[in-house]
């Protein structure tokens, strides 16, 4: 499991800290992040123009918490349980 985060490990991430809503741009719905406890050297951006209400309901200046899968890189091969198929 990696994060987006080159020169981070698991291990030096927090996945429970707060984010600070740092900008917020209303044309893009872009919205940078900063981080804050171990994670205060760190910065994302995300869009939430898939998700208009939601980007709507943060302001500057907020803290709130992120999901941990919105900075772990996906595997290139699902998971696929390895069952046997009885018939």
């Amino acid at each position: 499991m990696e994060l987006y985060f080159p020169d981070v490990s698991m291990e030096q991430f927090d996945v429970t800290a707060d984010w600070l809503v740092k900008t917020m741009d209303d044309q893009t719905l872009l919205v940078t992040f900063e981080g804050q406890g171990k994670n205060a050297d760190l910065e994302v951006s995300l869009s939430y123009q898939d998700n208009p209400k939601q980007y709507a309901m943060l302001s500057i200046g907020e803290l709130i918490r992120l999901p941990i899968e919105r900075f772990i890189i996906p595997d290139d091969k699902p998971y696929q349980p390895s069952y046997d198929c009885f018939l």
